[in-house]
C-alpha cells in the first residue's frame, strides 16, 4: 500500500505471514513552512526526515 498525504508518504507490505515492511517520509518535498502559530509564536516545520521498519 502507498499512500501520499499533505507532503508525508507511507509504504508498507506485509512480506509474508510473520514480516511486514513499512517506510515513513515526512516532509517529502522539504518545504519550509511555518507551523500553527499559537500566541503570536511560529516556528518552522521539521526538514524532511525517514524512519523504515521491519516489525
Amino acid at each position: 500500500m502507498l499512500l501520499l498525504r499533505c507532503g508525508n508518504l507511507m509504504a508498507n507490505d506485509e512480506l509474508d505471514q510473520h514480516w511486514s515492511a513499512a517506510l515513513n517520509v515526512y516532509n517529502l518535498t522539504n518545504e519550509k513552512y511555518f507551523n500553527s502559530p499559537m500566541w503570536g509564536q511560529r516556528y518552522y516545520s521539521a526538514p524532511m526526515n525517514a524512519s523504515a521498519t521491519l516489525p
